[in-house]
């Protein structure tokens, strides 16, 4: 939002995110004297007579509200106080922060915009439910994260950011960084999972984990009836190429935005001939381009509690607090502190040690694989097992075992791999596409989190 673009005071309550107000006197007696709320998240403000709108100094809430006032102040303006819940506020029914919303509309749960609706029985934003924010960050030992020691491909990952790490994006990439295990408080329901991002979709580049595009080209004469391609040029992204089928012209050029064609619904299909440059033609799997990221979500861990001794390579551990009433407690493993709540995935077996009421949990194998596990094979044998799900961020609905609602298991589909909503075969079970009707299951419950942000290059556009 540029300084010249100004919104005007809203009268039911609203959260504003990185927008730009003209402040008055009759805004402010207008919107802080009746019952309604704001929540203005590093907004501009244009005070007054001020000749710019600019950010308010400070950073905790307090301190944001107390230059607000002055600024008022300064310009003549007469901030009405407030007693609400029986405390005495200038501009009382506004909340001021800078870091209590993700993306553009998302409440953080615990932040200083979180607690205001709390107390006063309200919400603000697009939702009842604040969520939790996953911090993406360069250093070891910040529980619940995303850090640089994650396992992870094709990525870099910095304070706040993960980006690719690739030459050219015009070639098909698969990449991926793992979360570190996000203990939820206790057994929970996943109902919302938003992957927010600035990843150029008008490139291809898309937070999903799966392709939307095949993985080889289709050869001249193997055109399947009724089904969608995409035409690329071999030569990269700056070069057009060319095909006729049917006697009509596509084009790689997304410009041209006619770079997609459906074939006929006859057999055996025409060939399509090159009409320009270099081109391939790739069939579309993904109409919808639904995006679907990994999870695994597992409601126990292993009994075993460890103290003292040497790690198993390769397995994930949790920093498991004796009190959780005190969190003070941490352990040392190759010279970093881990504190508790935090989890780690050793990548020796060297030794660690305890400070305080803390003990280490062995969660699973990184890649786990239940019919050559030795060490928890018994205990993950009637469970769900900590395998990746792909799952659509929209439709957190999933397929049980046996079709059984009382199941702790996911039903398996062909590829072996869990059926949640991101999965192939799912859509077509519960609609009966594949011959049988199959009920989908709200009911993604589990303790422990592990998330998979997966990336992929050349989707379609």
């Amino acid at each position: 939002m540029s300084e010249e673009s100004y919104y005007a005071i809203l009268t039911g309550s609203s959260l504003f995110n990185r927008c730009t107000f003209n402040i008055d006197q009759t805004s402010l007696v207008a919107t802080t004297t009746i019952a309604q709320y704001n929540g203005f998240n590093n907004c501009l403000f244009k005070i007054g007579n001020e000749t710019n709108a600019t950010l308010l100094t400070g950073n905790t809430e307090s301190e944001l509200r107390a230059n607000f006032v002055t600024r008022c102040v300064s310009q003549g303006l007469e901030v009405p106080t407030i007693n609400d819940f029986g405390t005495d506020i200038a501009a009382g029914r506004w909340i001021f922060s800078k870091t209590s919303v993700s993306g553009d509309y998302i409440t953080i749960k615990d932040s200083e915009i979180d607690k205001f609706s709390k107390t006063r029985g309200i919400y603000l934003g697009h939702s009842d439910i604040a969520q939790r924010v996953i911090p993406i960050t360069t250093a070891l030992n910040i529980p619940a994260s995303i850090s640089a020691e994650m396992p992870k491909e094709n990525v870099v990952v910095q304070n706040d950011s993960i980006s690719l790490n690739i030459a050219d994006v015009t070639q098909r990439t698969e990449a991926y960084v793992d979360s570190k295990i996000i203990w939820l408080g206790g057994l929970c329901k996943l109902k919302d999972l938003n992957i927010i991002h600035n990843l150029p979709e008008f490139a291809g580049i898309s937070p999903d984990s799966s392709y939307g595009l095949a993985k080889d080209p289709t050869e001249k004469s193997k055109l399947q009836p009724s089904t969608h391609y995409i035409v690329r040029s071999k030569s990269g992204y700056n070069a057009i190429s060319s095909i006729r089928y049917n006697n009509v012209v596509y084009s790689s050029s997304v410009l041209l935005r006619k770079n997609v064609f459906l074939t006929s619904n006859i057999t055996p299909q025409p060939a399509y001939t090159d009409e320009s440059g270099q081109p391939e033609v790739f069939q579309v799997l993904d109409m919808s381009n639904q995006k679907s990221i990994q999870a695994r979500l597992m409601r126990e861990l292993p009994t075993a509690t460890i103290t003292s001794g040497n790690l198993q390579k390769d397995y994930w551990y949790f920093v498991e607090p004796t009190n959780l009433n005190d969190l003070t407690g941490y352990i040392t493993y190759k010279q970093t502190k881990r504190p508790a709540l935090d989890s780690f995935l050793a990548d020796s077996t060297a030794t660690f040690e305890t400070t305080a009421n803390v003990r280490l949990r062995r969660c699973w194998k990184q890649d786990y694989n239940h019919s050559t596990e030795t060490t928890d094979k018994a205990f993950w044998e009637n469970k769900q097992k900590p395998y990746y799900f792909d799952i659509a961020s929209n439709d957190l609905r999933c397929l049980l075992k046996d079709s059984n609602p009382l199941s702790v298991e996911m039903a398996v589909g062909e590829d072996g791999k869990y059926i949640a909503s991101g999965h192939v075969e799912f859509y077509n079970a519960i609609t009966g596409a594949s011959g049988i009707k199959i009920p989908p299951y709200d009911n993604i419950v589990g303790s422990f989190l592990q998330l998979r942000i997966p990336i992929t290059t050349i989707n379609p556009m």
